[in-house]
């Protein structure tokens, strides 16, 4: 188990790639940007993309047999957190948590234009266009054989 800021997650340590993400930084990160009334928004952002998945989701299981969201969780936050490791060192805090915030997002969100009726406009709606942008460009498009 993994917590950043006092949430807990099912990934360990082990998901994480060896000396990209510190763990230990991002901690002390999220607990400063919890106490900062402007950084509850990413939070809640955060939580509102992550409930999407789960809606679109829902029921749907991997080829091992476990929740899809499990999935999109784990590449949402190894998103977020490789962007807010990297941004935090020449960004503004502000501006590198809006940043991955993003990033994270689209990682959560990159398979639900593949593989639902959701579409990419409806994500633009709801999410923006940095995020919308960035699921198209992981979006299997019906030329494409990836």
């Amino acid at each position: 188990m993994v917590s950043i800021g006092g949430e807990t997650s099912e990934l360990t340590a082990n998901d994480f790639w060896e000396g990209v993400v510190d763990v230990e930084r991002l901690n002390k990160l999220f607990l400063e940007y919890k106490s900062n009334k402007k950084m509850k928004k990413y939070i809640e952002e955060r939580t509102f993309a992550l409930d999407f998945a789960k809606k679109a989701f829902k029921g749907v299981l991997d080829k091992g047999g476990k929740p899809y969201i499990d999935h999109c969780k784990r590449v949402g936050l190894i998103s977020y957190s490789d962007s807010l490791s990297e941004y935090a060192f020449y960004k503004e805090l502000e501006e590198a948590e809006f940043l991955a915030t993003e990033i994270g997002i689209a990682g959560m969100l990159h398979d639900v234009v593949e593989d639902t009726c959701i579409s990419i406009e409806t994500i633009e709606l709801l999410f923006g266009k940095e995020v919308a942008r960035l699921v198209d460009l992981v979006t299997r498009k019906d030329e494409n054989t990836f």
